[in-house]
């Protein structure tokens, strides 16, 4: 298992670095959007899985659709608000960290109410979420220059 988990972290190490490569050629917003699908995919994979092997597959996939979240989101926002990006970032930054602090809290008292693979689903829920509305400030963003 080590070697798998050694080969999981140079893979996911690899994907990241070439997220600016990508970046380059796929709007941000597809990259937001297929992120957070792909993420949510591979917790739900991480919720159904029963072999430890593809419990790190699972998980190298989440770190891969993290990868393209955050970054772009962030650079998607400080493009479209070049003038504010010290107050978008600083609200970027903090609902952010809102959820940081509380979603694990609720993942763990969800875990401890109905076991771990069950709270998984939140998180698959959040992902599909964070998917929803890029698309629904993507779509805003055509219509207003």
């Amino acid at each position: 298992m080590a070697i798998v988990g050694g080969f999981a972290f140079v893979l996911v190490r690899t994907l990241v670095a070439l997220w600016p490569a990508l970046a380059l050629r796929v709007p941000g917003p597809r990259i937001v959007m297929a992120s957070a699908l792909g993420a949510a995919c591979a917790v739900a994979m991480l919720a159904l899985a029963r072999h430890p092997a593809l419990a790190v597959a699972a998980t190298v996939a989440i770190a891969a659709g993290l990868a393209g979240i955050f970054p772009t989101v962030l650079g998607i926002v400080g493009a479209r608000y070049a003038a504010y990006t010290g107050t978008v970032f600083g609200i970027l930054f903090t609902a952010a960290l809102t959820g940081g602090v509380t979603l694990p809290w609720l993942t763990g008292q969800l875990a401890a109410a109905r076991g771990l693979r069950s709270a998984l689903w939140l998180t698959v829920a959040c992902f599909l979420a964070v998917g929803a509305l890029q698309w629904a400030a993507a779509r805003r963003m055509e219509r207003t220059p």
